[in-house]
C-alpha cells in the first residue's frame, strides 16, 4: 500500500515538472531605451508569457559595450529558449555578452540560478516524505 503510494507520488512529481509549459519574462531594457518594467527588482507581470512548445527554458542575455574601459551601454533581454546552455564571451574588443538560462517559472528575473536550485530542492524533499512516512508509520 505504502509502496504504491510512493510510486504514484513519484510519477506525479515528475509529471508536474514536465507537463506544463514554462512561464518566462519576455522584454528588453537598455541604457539607451530604459524599460523599468524589465529591470531586476522591478519586473512587470505584463511581460510574463507562457513559452511555446519546444522552448523549455528561460534566458537572460546581457550585452555590455565599453569604450576606453568605461561602460557605454548595457542591454538586457529576457525570453524563452530551447537551449539550456549558459555562456559569456567577448564580442570584439569592446563588448561582452553573457547568457544565463534556467528551467522554472519566471526564473529569468536575475535570480534564475537560485530559483532553479530551490525548485529542485522542493521536489527532492517532497519525494522523501512518503519514504519517511513508510519508515515511521509502519
Amino acid at each position: 500500500m505504502i509502496s504504491t503510494f510512493c510510486l504514484m507520488f513519484l510519477v506525479m512529481a515528475i509529471a508536474a515538472d514536465t507537463a506544463c509549459a514554462i512561464r518566462c519574462y519576455q522584454c528588453e531594457t537598455s541604457t539607451a531605451n530604459r524599460n523599468r518594467g524589465c529591470e531586476k527588482g522591478f519586473l512587470d507581470p505584463a511581460y510574463e508569457i507562457e513559452c511555446p512548445d519546444g522552448l523549455n527554458y528561460c534566458e537572460t542575455t546581457t550585452t555590455t559595450n565599453y569604450c576606453l574601459s568605461k561602460v557605454t551601454s548595457v542591454t538586457t533581454t529576457r525570453n524563452c529558449t530551447s537551449s539550456p546552455k549558459s555562456w559569456c564571451y567577448n564580442v570584439g574588443c569592446n563588448s561582452e555578452s553573457c547568457r544565463s538560462t534556467c528551467k522554472t517559472d519566471l526564473c529569468n528575473d536575475d535570480g534564475g540560478a537560485m530559483s532553479n536550485v530551490a525548485g529542485k530542492f522542493l521536489i527532492s524533499t517532497a519525494m522523501l516524505v512518503p519514504l519517511f512516512m513508510q519508515r515511521f508509520i509502519s
